[in-house]
């Protein structure tokens, strides 16, 4: 498949989510992008390949800062998080209805969340390194907190998403406390 396609279909999904379309049934979609129903079965086998893609497409439009000096990681992680709600908030409505009924599923668990794992791993490893016998533990609880944020994002009906805020400060602040009684994960305030 082209890139021109591939990005015609990203950018029909994304606006379909936008509208609160159906973008779990491949014969919406279709009819939605005006594309042969056979093109999108190759391209999503199963409504969770759909959210994988969607993963991949916000992490290629995440523009995450450099590291600095002038902020804890902690803070620094808070703020990417805060920018891929940013990026997502148009579709909010329609990756809640998504998020519901790909809950139905019992094997969405086992194909996005290592992903997912990927996801919160990779934006936490852009701020803080740890090489020690945290290192797995660390994203791990790092996406306990972002996993308590984003289902507050879903029905998060603040103008500025300060519910949200507050979800994930809280959840990041419990992280924090976890982890200064792990020896040798760093300074994260």
């Amino acid at each position: 498949m082209n890139k021109e396609l591939f990005d015609r279909i990203i950018a029909c999904v994304w606006k379909t989510i936008e509208e609160g379309g159906d973008v779990d049934n491949i014969d919406h979609l279709a009819e939605r992008c005006n594309l042969d129903k056979s093109i999108l079965q190759k391209l999503f086998p199963t409504s969770e390949k759909i959210v994988l893609v969607l993963i991949e497409d916000i992490w290629q439009k995440l523009s995450l800062p450099p590291k600095s000096d002038k902020l804890t990681p902690r803070d620094q992680i808070f703020d990417a998080v805060m920018m891929v709600f940013d990026l997502i908030t148009p579709y909010r409505l329609g990756l809640k209805k998504l998020t519901h009924n790909l809950l139905l599923s019992p094997t969405t668990y086992f194909e996005i969340a290592p992903r997912l794992n990927r996801f919160g791993s990779d934006l936490v490893k852009h701020y803080y390194n740890n090489e020690g016998i945290f290192a797995l533990a660390i994203p791990l609880a790092f996406n306990t907190a972002f996993g308590a944020a984003f289902w507050t994002f879903l029905d998060d009906d603040t103008f500025d998403l300060s519910k949200t805020m507050a979800s994930l400060d809280a959840s990041l602040k419990t992280v924090t406390s976890l982890l200064s009684y792990c020896p040798g994960t760093g300074k994260f305030e």
